[in-house]
């Protein structure tokens, strides 16, 4: 069988690698041991199965190990924490003033709870990801945006 991946970001240490396929039933994390990759977790095993969290990028938290944000081709962007009993996802945080198309890119930023997502919506969010619905600023494109950074000279600064 062939599997379409579409992304495989590495945590901070290299414990752990977050495995994002392109079917509604691929998030999961691995880990090497003894030589060998192991799955640890399927991230989607205790959600709802009728809800696609199929994702386009997937990005460790920088300063909570245990934590990743996924963007879903739905627009919602998902936070999840490997350290949570149960169920994974922390929070979706989406609403009115979330994306109304799929995530391309994620960035966390470097000292500060928030998270920088570009979308095919054409905008750019900057969110506080301590707050379920918390768009702190948006910016609108000509055209899909396709990356975002944060800047690591100037933690203030971004490029889309």
């Amino acid at each position: 069988t062939s599997l379409s991946l579409n992304d495989l970001p590495c945590q901070a240490g290299l414990r752990r690698v977050a495995v994002a396929g392109a079917g509604p039933d691929m998030l999961r994390t691995v880990v090497l041991r003894g030589g060998h990759l192991c799955e640890e977790l399927n991230l989607l095993q205790h959600t709802r199965p009728h809800i696609n969290h199929s994702a386009n990028d997937v990005q460790w938290h920088t300063q909570l190990g245990s934590q990743l944000v996924t963007g879903a081709k739905t627009g919602a962007v998902l936070l999840w924490d490997m350290a949570k009993h149960g169920s994974k996802l922390l929070r979706t945080m989406t609403g009115h003033n979330g994306h109304q198309r799929a995530i391309n890119r994620l960035c966390f930023h470097p000292t500060e709870a928030r998270l920088l997502t570009a979308s095919q919506d054409k905008s750019a969010k900057v969110w506080d990801c301590k707050v379920r619905y918390a768009v702190q600023l948006s910016f609108m494109a000509a055209a899909e945006v396709r990356d975002v950074q944060f800047s690591r000279s100037t933690p203030s600064q971004f490029a889309a």
